[in-house]
C-alpha cells in the first residue's frame, strides 16, 4: 500500500488547513521522524476501537482509531507530532492532526488570558471564528477550544481545535472537515475527535532555567568578575 501524501497548510503556524492529496494510504507514523510504539487496543461499546499511541520524541501519548489510517506529508515537519484520519468513504481532507510548538517563554494555567491572546494573533484575520471558549482541563492542562473555517471569504474547511498549554510549549489538537459544508462527517468525526482529545497525556518537563551567576564583591563594594570558564 502506498503512502497517503497531503499538502498541508499550516495555517499561522498551528493550525492545518487544506490539503491536497497526490498518493495512496498508510498506517505508518505521519512524520517519520518520531518513533511512535503502540499499545493493545481497547475496545468502545458505541464506536471505534482505540490504540494508543506513545511518542517519546514528542513527549505524549494519545488514542486513536485502530482503523484510521496516517496522512503522509509532502515534505516533513517536525511541529507535526501525528495526522491520522478515517478510509473511505470520508475524503483524505479529513483528518485528525496533533502539532507541538514553542512559547516564547513558559506559560502556566493561569496564565490563560494572554496565551488566548496570543492564540487569536497567531491565528489571524482570514478565518471565521464559530465558538470559542476556555478548554476543559486535559491531563492538568488548560487552554483554549475553537471552531472555526478557512478561509474567511469562501470557506473550503471547517476546524475544531484545542490549544493547550504545556509549560514551554503548547500542543494543537485538531479536526479538519473539508468541505466545511460537510454536517455528516463533522457529526460522525466529532464525537471520536473528542475522544481523542480527551486521551491526550503529555510526558514534557519544561526545562528549568540557566541559573544566574552573582559576581562576588571585593571590600570596597566593586564588583569583581566572575572567572570564565576556559574552553
Amino acid at each position: 500500500m502506498g503512502i497517503l501524501v497531503l499538502g498541508v497548510v499550516i495555517l499561522a503556524t498551528i493550525g492545518v488547513a487544506g490539503s491536497a492529496v497526490i498518493g495512496g494510504s498508510s498506517k505508518g507514523p505521519a512524520n517519520p521522524s518520531p518513533t511512535v510504539s503502540q499499545t493493545s487496543p481497547s475496545a468502545s461499546p458505541s464506536g471505534p476501537s482505540f490504540i494508543t499511541v506513545q511518542d517519546p520524541v514528542n513527549q505524549f501519548s494519545i488514542s486513536r482509531p485502530d482503523g484510521w489510517v496516517a496522512r503522509g506529508l509532502v515534505s516533513p515537519d517536525p511541529n507535526i507530532a501525528m495526522i491520522v484520519g478515517p478510509d473511505a468513504p470520508y475524503p483524505n481532507a479529513d483528518f485528525v492532526a496533533v502539532t507541538i510548538h514553542k512559547l516564547p517563554f513558559p506559560l502556566s494555567n493561569k496564565d490563560l488570558q494572554p496565551f488566548k491572546d496570543f492564540i487569536v494573533q497567531l491565528l489571524g484575520s482570514d478565518i471565521n471564528v464559530i465558538t470559542q471558549a476556555p478548554s476543559p482541563i486535559i491531563n492538568g492542562h488548560a487552554g483554549e477550544f475553537l471552531t472555526w473555517s478557512y478561509p474567511k471569504a469562501a470557506p473550503t474547511t471547517l476546524h475544531q481545535a484545542y490549544y493547550l498549554i504545556d509549560g514551554d510549549r503548547f500542543v494543537t489538537i485538531l479536526l479538519q472537515i473539508e468541505p466545511a459544508t460537510d454536517s455528516t462527517s463533522l457529526a460522525n468525526l466529532a464525537p471520536v475527535f473528542q475522544s481523542m482529545a480527551q486521551s491526550f497525556k503529555s510526558y514534557h518537563t519544561t526545562p528549568s532555567p540557566t541559573a544566574t551567576v552573582t559576581s562576588p564583591t571585593t571590600s570596597t563594594g566593586t564588583p569583581k568578575p566572575a572567572t570564565s570558564p576556559s574552553h
